[in-house]
């Protein structure tokens, strides 16, 4: 039971997490419903729009929680759910990168619905699900939470991976114009930041610096655009 409720402890911060790109999703599903079966005109160049903001979120997410874990768990929770090798905080900063992968396959999982492809999404969703199950048996039993965090996160990624192939087969646009080089080096810098300085600073600094630097170095690179902001506003709000 203990080592039930440190697994839970971390995926509820992942959980409510994972409500941010469904709420993304679902104000922006009217629109692109609208665009395709409505107006008739193409959504290729909105999806890789949308993906290529969710890139901009993802990266320094995942690598933000999985370097401030320990923190975190130690904020929300107490020491006493910190317990070495089987502390959720190790189980945190797997979990995470379910939160993030979840981003483009609750999107890309919409957007097949759109081309009426619920066929498709049914049956990744049920591969998924017996991928998950093996690997439950197989990695439970020896890695314990590690293990079932590792299953959970190595499902979400087959489970992407084969919605962004049935996806790409219709809307090629999607794999266009992604920012991958300059978010890699923007979450390196972060990354590097938080190493140094992670431990002398509180939380709230901690998450403050980060996102300073992160914001940045998008900044300085030119990746992070005013029309960018200009579509999120017009779109979101």
């Amino acid at each position: 039971m203990d080592v039930v409720s440190r697994y839970t402890a971390a995926y509820n911060i992942v959980f409510a997490l994972i409500l941010v790109p469904q709420v993304l999703v679902d104000t922006l599903f009217p629109l692109l419903s609208r665009r395709f079966l409505g107006e008739g005109l193409p959504i290729g160049n909105v999806v890789s729009a949308i993906t290529r903001y969710f890139l901009l979120i993802v990266f320094p997410l995942g690598f933000g929680v999985t370097l401030l874990a320990q923190p975190i768990i130690r904020s929300l929770y107490g020491e006493k759910y910190l317990n070495g090798s089987l502390g959720a905080d190790r189980a945190l900063a797997i979990l995470i990168w379910d939160a993030c992968l979840i981003f483009f396959t609750y999107l890309y999982g919409q957007m097949l619905a759109i081309f009426e492809k619920q066929a498709v999404v049914t049956m990744v969703a049920g591969t998924g699900a017996f991928i998950n199950i093996v690997l439950n048996l197989l990695l439970i039993p020896r890695f314990s939470l590690i293990g079932a965090a590792t299953a959970t996160v190595t499902t979400e990624c087959i489970n992407l991976v084969l919605l962004a192939y049935f996806l790409w087969k219709i809307v090629p646009a999607v794999r266009n114009d992604l920012p991958l080089i300059p978010v890699t080096i923007g979450t390196l810098t972060m990354g590097i930041f938080l190493w140094q300085f992670g431990t002398r600073l509180p939380l709230a600094a901690n998450i403050l610096s980060a996102f300073a630097t992160y914001s940045l170095v998008l900044f300085l690179t030119g990746t992070f655009r005013w029309a960018d902001w200009l579509v999120l506003r017009r779109r979101l709000f």
